[in-house]
């Protein structure tokens, strides 16, 4: 078991910019530009022409705020007496031959009808576990959940630490924090050893043939879950905006894994954070030029969000989806830059790239018009910096410090 790949920090404190500085136009240095294909989506579908009737009382619990109603069905109740190899070949076996495509086919009903891309899908997965294997302990839990998604046809196997049994998912993007498991068709990190500490780790040689797409942490559009929604009300130049958001979204980005930035920029932002942005931020930005749109969101973001840094307010590196920011009482540059790129690809309609440095995430905007400042040149084309973490500072106006060093150019879907 290989340690964890630690989640890139961006220590740079919040810089102010003072009016009086020489404004210049710098074309800034690039070390690599990032590209990111689209991610593979699963595309299993399960057709069964007649329900099998259940004889037993629907099952009910909640997920993510929402109530949920699911069938039970026969051939499940089966178990291990040790988690030697042997065993859990003869517990799947058993699996093989009970019900379980209806439970994964009522699975795959709730994931089209909540719209939950693969991670809230596994989460799905593990609380459909918890209600029907309410006695069952947390080693036959993990055994069936991994069964059920490999059938499913993720790449997931069932690993063993000590006498507690893991899952080890393989995902789409790198992984941040997790310890990992380097087989010859990739890593696979470990999940289920929270609260342990490290032990050397035993995989099991099962696998399934179908098993073949990774974990896609991306998300195509918003979430249909419940809505417990939140507030929060933001000052901007002595005027207050009240902004909403879906807290039982938030639960589930507690859960999620740390991956790579552009999945947390190119995330949809949820319907009833969309609109309440709408409501107050649309007419601040309607009768303006493309630079006077870009500044205001830019200067809003800059001074409406208190900064603190990662590790000042959660004493761990994480970064945000845009929800988040309205949920914590503070962000730093990347969670910043996530939002601000958001708003300006939706509000204003311009493409946004992510500038990553060793210590800080800016942005950089491509106008349609001409716009002086700080750039980066991207396949011939001029995106001007835009830093919503550079206190006052205007549109093309770059930290001091970023001109000295290459950035590695995130490219946003």
């Amino acid at each position: 078991m290989q340690s964890p790949v630690e989640i890139p920090s961006k220590p740079r404190p919040v810089t102010e910019y003072f009016s009086d500085s020489l404004f210049t136009e710098d074309t800034l240095l690039i070390d690599s530009i990032v590209e990111r294909e689209d991610l593979e989506d699963i595309s299993v579908i399960w057709e069964i022409k007649e329900k099998k009737e259940s004889y037993s009382p629907p099952l009910h619990f909640t997920f993510l705020g929402t109530p949920i109603e699911i069938q039970r069905y026969e051939g499940f109740d089966v178990t291990f007496s040790n988690i030697d190899e042997k065993q859990i070949a003869a517990y799947w076996g058993q699996l093989s031959r009970s019900s379980y495509p209806y439970f994964i086919h009522e699975a795959i009903q709730l994931r089209e009808e909540m719209h939950l891309n693969d991670w809230a899908f596994y989460q799905l997965i593990l609380q459909m576990t918890d209600a029907y294997f309410p006695q069952k302990s947390v080693n036959e839990k993990t055994a069936f959940t991994v069964f059920i998604m490999g059938q499913i046809g993720y790449r997931i196997k069932l690993g063993r630490i000590d006498d507690r049994l893991v899952s080890l998912i393989a995902f789409q993007t790198e992984v941040y924090g997790r310890h990992f498991v380097s087989f010859l068709d990739g890593n696979y990190y470990v999940f289920g050893n929270e609260g342990f500490p490290p032990s050397p780790l035993y995989s099991y040689s099962l696998n399934y043939k179908n098993a073949i797409v990774s974990l896609n942490l991306a998300s195509k559009r918003p979430m249909r879950i419940s809505l417990e929604m939140k507030t929060r009300e933001l000052l901007y130049r002595n005027k207050k905006y009240e902004f909403a958001y879906n807290a039982n979204l938030i639960d589930l980005y507690a859960t999620f894994p740390q991956t790579e930035l552009q999945i947390y920029a190119e995330n949809p932002i949820s319907s009833i954070t969309r609109k309440s942005l709408e409501k107050e931020l649309v007419p601040e930005l309607s009768n303006k030029k493309e630079k006077e749109a870009v500044d205001f969101l830019l200067h809003f973001i800059q001074t409406a969000f208190p900064y603190k840094t990662d590790q000042e307010q959660l004493g761990v590196e994480k970064f945000f989806f845009a929800e988040e920011l309205l949920h914590y009482p503070f962000s730093d540059c990347e969670d910043r830059a996530v939002l601000f790129s958001q708003l300006v690809r939706r509000f204003v309609g311009l493409n946004v790239v992510l500038l990553d440095y060793t210590d800080h995430v800016s942005t950089a905007v491509q106008f349609s018009d001409l716009i002086d400042g700080d750039f980066v040149l991207i396949k011939k084309e001029k995106y001007i910096v835009c830093d919503p973490s550079y206190i006052g500072a205007p549109v093309g106006k770059a930290m001091t410090h970023t001109k000295k060093e290459a950035a590695r150019v995130l490219i946003l879907n």
